[in-house]
């Protein structure tokens, strides 16, 4: 009896998450809105471009092409209701960390999901953060970044990738190595590509051949 009971409650549980799963749909005239998984209207038809929902929260646009270029982006939840203004240039799909980075007259900031900027709009280009820092380009050069703006590593970097297991690859004057979050040079700049670290090694080019070195920078066998 106990098993029959779990089994219908799964069963009732998993039927009303679907229910409430939406998803973006074009309407014959052209706008975009929101179905559930029975097919029903719950979000009538009337941007330009919607994506799928993330956490409960949806990127909208009104007035961009077929294309999604131009127009303006912004939130809405799942009963419709828009959360943060439509009026963003671009905008990430979801948040990270609690905040997510935003476009306003070519420069990029972030705000919070009340809206709130907490990151100025300052910088040329951007990403989520992770592990608490997020990159940012500024005058052609890549950095980092953390949760209150401050720069925590100077952008002074060809490109950087995300920090994992604590390091992260970072290109400097067309060679790669790998930094920590304090910006020292733990791996020199030696390779001429770079992986993210992964259980405890990372793939590294150097003279053609690829292969795998710990948090020393020492190779590893494969």
């Amino acid at each position: 009896m106990k098993k029959i009971f779990i089994m219908l409650l799964l069963t009732v549980l998993v039927a009303a998450a679907q229910a409430q799963e939406l998803r973006p749909f074009k309407a014959d005239n052209g706008k975009y809105g929101y179905k559930d998984a029975g097919g029903k209207v719950v979000i009538e038809p009337q941007y330009d471009a919607a994506v799928d929902f993330i956490e409960g929260l949806a990127i909208v646009n009104i007035g961009c092409d077929k294309n999604r270029k131009g127009g303006k982006w912004g939130f809405i939840d799942e009963t419709g209701k828009e959360v943060i203004p439509i009026k963003y240039d671009n905008i990430d799909s979801r948040f990270y960390e609690g905040l997510v980075w935003a476009v306003l007259n070519n420069k990029y900031g972030f705000i919070d999901k009340t809206d709130k900027l907490i990151i100025p709009f300052k910088y040329d280009a951007a990403m989520g953060f992770v592990e608490g820092l997020a990159r940012v380009r500024l005058n052609h050069n890549w950095g980092f970044i953390d949760a209150r703006g401050k720069e925590v590593i100077s952008c002074k970097y060809d490109y950087l990738f995300d920090f994992k297991e604590d390091l992260a690859a970072a290109k400097f004057n067309e060679k790669w190595g790998f930094i920590n979050k304090a910006g020292e040079v733990v791996i020199p700049f030696e390779y001429d590509s770079a992986g993210a670290f992964y259980k405890g090694t990372a793939g590294v080019l150097k003279d053609g051949k690829w292969f795998r070195v710990d948090k020393t920078g020492k190779e590893v066998p494969e």
